[in-house]
């Protein structure tokens, strides 16, 4: 099999460079055969002349591969005595049968490099030969090589010593252990040499114009190999080199690293990339990988460097956790792969990055997890053990747990079975939580359940909150569920599971961040381009999109319902599909920006906005993405990294078990006068309800009542009503129809249609409203909106006509907007109510109601430039964190303040995050009313004429012991024509227990002839008592 490297295009090195060590299959080095290979160089024709000496020994059947070569001479020697030519090969091969004597087979060839090669370079400026560019044997071998350089050059390869050069430009090394293939680095350098102890040797290798680094790297390479030796053991050949490559690189090889010389002067190839390659000298080079074997090197060498080297910064749980994001976002059902079948590191495999997530994040979270399973003594001595025994050999994974075994004493088989085989990552959920208390003692209980079909065997890290601190616990799981008791001294208030992450396991949706790998690695990727006058800034992007073979559509004609499927990306500000979704844009700096969201429709997908000044910005941005995937927002400027975030996200698996109450000093309580004064500095006041709390109603009556006193003139904004119920409401407010009275009223404004609570909860703020002309604005949207998006799950079912009436630009991102709603929607979903398509018609419905009304609120107040604006509202309409005011606030610059009534029937969590100001009220309740005591069904007759048919009796009601049957027809109350339930409301708003009522009502007789009887019915009180089921 021949191996041959492979970096990518080198626009996506510039800033990030994954070091891809050069694996080797093993041979016992005393039956390894020789192979001198001679070169020589003509810079200004880019071609190497080459002379390659193999010898087979006797009864092998061998084959050299020749690809890209041009053979000129092929020469056979048989025993050291006679030789004579070979026809040369028709193919890539050549191939030689196992012969009696020792053969010796000399091949003259050469190479002429292509100017745009990416692994070779043959130039005036420097040499650099990393892929076939000599023939490859089938086997490792013990090589020798012997170049003439161009003058001034210095070389390097793989030696047992530095090479030697002499004057006249021809350098010779020679290495012990057997390698099938070479590397040969040679240039204008100057060489800087440092002993690190006495048969150690390091050395840089910089052109001229970085020399100024080399004492850098000195000091960072020795810092490396002596931070590894002590944890290790000796480093494993005489000399190390750290050498520039005129081509964008970053190979490691046995005893030197090369490196792209545009990279050098970036600060993470000395924090993290040079220390990884060292490190690989051990892991790689000197032990290789077996064949047959997956690869365990590239995860224990990035375990080893990159997540030590950010515990060193203390960033190791944060490391461990973007590994963790890394992988869950890349590898999915259809791309997981089992740990054992990774074998190549490379960027240019199909499904790379997903390969790569499981050969470099999970394998190294396996030997974190075996770090935590046997200790950190035993792990070092583990991996001392491992370095000593394998040294010059190759080892598999089979090798390292026997290893490891030996060292702890422990059976491992369940453990690396389960994680080299399993395609599965854990999945934990916890379930049955809840505390216990006896005397002097507390007990947390709860359940953990395997999601997975095959439970894992886990040690599962427990982190307890008490009011005395926190306590860390292990509980290991191996079944599908299991039950978990903790005792403690004090009441447990909260828990977290894992949340350092030692696991390797599938993260919540509360830890999963919004970051750009979570789109590249979706399966569902769509992109949505805006109008055409932006199209220019985006081309570069447009074009990338095609060649990934990317959905794109135009934001006219995007779907709702395609929102809510994918992970979606919007180009520019200039699009309706991101304005339904997120609101209108920030205006962003000049350059190339790019931010990440949870897809408010489906948590499992993102959201991104790409913004760009022009197509230069967006083409010098492009091709550094992909180095980026960790972070939630970037910001670029002429191809340069300007800022990058992380969105918080939880760390480990929360539950909450109790909230410590809020409280504050009572010398900072106001008077309500001291706060209606401050309120009236504002123009808009939020004044947030329960809607069946008189105690609230009654605070907004004040209120309003304290404002007008203030001489404002004053507007009220209701999310009772709907904006089709204007009409009746200026003309019942403000008088503008003599005839119209309460009743009539609440028929044209159809409350029983649109809101149904108790009228009389509201019937003192229009009584004082309509006796100081204060003008009420309905600011709803038709109920039949919100029922159709909620239950079909978004808006393409809606009529062009209910489009126009709701806000076109609709924020779902707001923090912890989405979030609340789904805990209600929580709810709603296990009531037999909650039938709606997912959690994406009810998020889309409710933002709908938030942000119309808000933009109704902004018309309020636009075409009322001098009134001052009290909103009527439930308290989750009225947050000033997520509901109505920050979307008003984005419409125009306007002061608000929001308030809130608590009492000690019913108080807020997070008052202050809800509201400005907060009042304290008394409870109180609405006297009940009475009730007849019957169950009505309304109907029509064949002519459509309504009527009221009673299909059932309350056994707590009279209206039996009256009289009333089930079939009769009501047909009046007290004289008064009822016909519908509009009117049963009207009729009997105010009627009280005690209270009789006469109804007629028609009944027919035993001739089934209609006929209508009087009946007096003793109303009663029909509510339940408080606390009854």
């Amino acid at each position: 099999m021949i191996r041959v490297l492979q970096i990518r295009h080198p626009f996506l090195i510039i800033l990030e460079i994954i070091f891809l060590s050069l694996l080797y299959t093993s041979s016992c080095f005393a039956k390894a055969s020789s192979y001198h290979l001679e070169v020589s160089f003509i810079p200004e024709q880019r071609l190497l002349h080459g002379k390659a000496t193999i010898s087979i020994s006797s009864g092998k059947e061998w084959q050299l591969y020749t690809g890209g070569l041009s053979i000129e001479k092929i020469i056979l020697e048989e025993d050291g005595k006679k030789s004579f030519p070979l026809p040369l090969p028709k193919k890539d091969h050549i191939t030689m049968y196992a012969s009696e004597s020792d053969l010796k087979i000399t091949v003259i060839y050469s190479m002429q490099v292509s100017e745009d090669a990416q692994l070779n370079l043959i130039s005036p400026h420097g040499i650099v030969l990393t892929s076939n560019w000599h023939p490859l044997p089938q086997e490792d071998m013990l090589f020798s090589l012997q170049a003439t350089l161009p003058l001034g050059f210095q070389g390097i390869s793989e030696s047992d010593i530095l090479p030697e050069q002499t004057t006249d430009g021809i350098m010779r090394s020679s290495f012990s252990q057997p390698v099938r293939a070479i590397h040969l680095a040679a240039g204008p350098y100057l060489i800087e040499k440092e002993t690190i102890r006495e048969g150690l040797s390091l050395s840089t290798w910089f052109f001229q114009e970085d020399q100024e680094l080399s004492r850098e790297y000195l000091d960072a390479a020795k810092k490396y190999i002596l931070r590894y030796e002590q944890e290790l053991g000796p480093f494993p050949y005489n000399h190390y080199a750290v050498v520039s490559n005129r081509l964008p690189s970053g190979f490691g090889m046995p005893t030197f690293t090369l490196l792209g010389q545009m990279v050098l002067r970036l600060p993470f190839i000395k924090a993290t990339s040079l220390g990884h390659e060292i490190l690989h000298s051990w892991f790689g080079n000197s032990i290789e990988v077996a064949e047959g074997s997956g690869n365990w090197c590239e995860g224990l060498t990035t375990y080893l460097a990159d997540f030590s080297y950010a515990i060193d910064r203390g960033e190791g749980i944060s490391h461990r956790k973007a590994s963790i994001v890394n992988y869950q976002s890349y590898v999915h059902q259809e791309t997981a792969t089992p740990l054992m079948d990774f074998g190549s590191a490379s960027h240019n495999q199909p499904m790379a990055k997903a390969k790569r997530a499981v050969g470099y994040n999970r394998s190294a979270m396996l030997f974190h997890q075996l770090r935590e399973i046997l200790g950190a003594e035993h792990f070092i001595q583990g991996l001392r053990l491992f370095a000593e025994s394998f040294k010059g050999r190759s080892a598999s994974w089979q090798d390292i747990q026997k290893l490891f075994e030996q060292e702890a004493g422990k059976d491992l088989t369940d453990f690396f079975n389960q994680q080299l085989t399993r395609k599965d990552a854990p999945s934990l959920e916890i379930t049955d939580i809840h505390s216990s208390s006896r005397q002097d003692t507390f007990t947390l209980h709860f359940s953990i359940s395997q999601n997975s079909e095959q439970p894992y065997t886990l040690r599962v890290p427990i982190q307890v909150t008490t009011p005395g601190g926190t306590q860390r616990f292990i509980q290991e799981i191996t079944e599908k569920k299991t039950a978990v008791s903790i005792d403690l001294e004090e009441a447990p208030l909260s828990f977290v599971i894992d949340p350092e992450y030692d696991l390797f396991r599938t993260l919540e949706p509360s830890e999963f961040p919004p970051v750009w790998s979570r789109f590249m690695g979706s399966g569902n990727r769509l992109i949505i381009t805006g109008d055409d006058s932006s199209l220019a800034a985006y081309a570069p992007f447009i074009q990338w999109a095609e060649q990934q073979g990317w959905k794109i559509v135009d934001h006219k004609s995007v779907t709702n319902q395609q929102l809510s499927e994918n992970s979606i990306l919007f180009l520019g500000t200039e699009n309706t599909a991101h304005d339904s979704l997120f609101g209108k844009a920030p205006v962003m700096a000049a350059g190339f920006h790019l931010s990440v969201h949870n897809n408010p429709l489906n948590e499992k997908e993102v959201s991104v906005l790409v913004q760009s000044s022009n197509g230069e910005e967006t083409a010098a941005a492009l091709h550094r993405l992909r180095h980026y995937g960790k972070y939630s927002s970037l910001a670029f400027h002429n191809g340069r990294i300007q800022d990058k975030k992380i969105t918080a996200s939880d760390d480990g698996i929360k539950h909450l078990l109790e909230t410590l109450p809020e409280g504050g000093s009572t010398g900072a309580i106001k008077s309500f006068d001291q706060i209606i004064t401050e309120l009236a500095e504002k123009r808009v006041i939020y004044i947030g309800e329960t809607h069946d709390s008189m105690a609230d109603h009654l605070l907004q009556l004040r209120v309003i009542q304290g404002l007008h006193t203030k001489g404002l003139d004053l507007a009220i904004a209701m999310e009772m009503f709907p904006t089709s119920s204007q009409p009746a409401l200026d003309k019942y407010l403000l008088k503008q129809s003599d005839a119209m009275g309460e009743a009539e009223f609440l028929r044209q404004s159809k409350w029983f249609d649109v809101w149904r609570y108790d009228w009389r909860l509201f019937r003192p703020i229009f009584n004082f409203c309509r006796k100081q002309s204060i003008p009420v604005y309905g600011i709803n949207i038709d109920r039949k909106i919100v029922s159709t998006v909620f239950s079909d799950g978004n808006t393409d079912a809606l009529s062009p006509e209910q489009l126009k009436t709701i806000a076109a630009k609709r924020d779902l991102a707001i923090e912890g907007y989405v979030e609340r709603l789904r805990l209600v929607h929580g709810f709603h979903a296990e009531s037999p109510h909650g039938k709606e398509k997912g959690i994406s018609g009810f998020v889309q419905s409710q933002a709908i109601w938030d942000e119309s009304m808000a933009a109704n609120i902004a018309e309020i107040l636009h075409s009322n430039p001098k009134k001052t604006v009290v909103v009527i509202a439930g308290s989750q309409h009225t947050r000033k964190d997520s509901g109505i005011p920050p979307r008003v606030a984005r419409r125009m610059d306007v002061t608000q303040s929001s308030v809130l009534s608590l009492n000690a029937d019913r108080s807020a969590t997070d008052p202050a995050i809800q509201a400005d100001y907060f009042f304290l009220t008394d409870p109180l309740f609405l006297e009940p009313k009475g009730k007849i005591g019957v169950i009505l069904d309304p109907k029509k007759d064949e002519k459509g004429t309504e009527y009221l048919r009673i299909s059932g009796l309350s056994h707590a009601g009279k209206a039996k012991e009256a009289g009333l049957r089930e079939n009769d027809i009501i047909v009046s109350i007290n004289g008064q024509p009822a016909k519908n339930m509009e009117d049963i409301g009207i009729l009997m708003m105010d009627s009280m227990t005690g209270e009789t009522v006469k109804l007629i009502i028609q009944r027919k007789n035993e001739k089934d002839e209609a006929e209508e009887k009087e009946i007096r019915v003793e109303l009663s009180d029909l509510t339940k008592p408080p606390n009854h089921p």
